[in-house]
């Protein structure tokens, strides 16, 4: 599996300019294990350091999601996780909505009660 694509920098992808320790040895063992949501999820969840753009998560969220994108993938709690950051990453309440209908509609995270608190969360306010 290529997670980068042509042209592509593993420094701009992965939000490295100032990386940790922590961060770059989440980045090797990525590469090792590229289909791995409990990889990709462990280095979505640490910390940023520096300011780093919106753009270059939500890039990073969405190559995550298609590297390990299936449907046995769809249904953990990592995948449904990692759907739900990039639908917080939206910067308007229809762009969240339209997120959280795609899930549905590609059945992702059916099962994942973590789906329903967070979209539950969403509508109440």
């Amino acid at each position: 599996m290529q997670i980068l694509h042509f042209g592509e920098n593993a420094r701009s992808l992965f939000m490295l300019d100032k990386p940790s320790e922590k961060r770059l040895r989440l980045v090797i063992a990525l590469k090792k294990a590229p289909l791995s949501v409990d990889a990709w999820l462990e280095l979505m969840r640490y910390p940023l350091t520096g300011n780093s753009a919106k753009y270059n998560k939500i890039r990073l969220l969405k190559r995550a999601l298609t590297c390990v994108d299936s449907l046995e993938a769809r249904q953990t709690a990592g995948y449904t996780e990692m759907c739900i950051m990039l639908a917080k990453l939206s910067d308007t309440e229809a762009g969240v909505r339209q997120h959280f209908h795609e899930m549905k509609k590609r059945r992702v995270g059916e099962k994942q009660p973590l789906l329903y608190e967070e979209e539950a969360a969403f509508d109440s306010c």
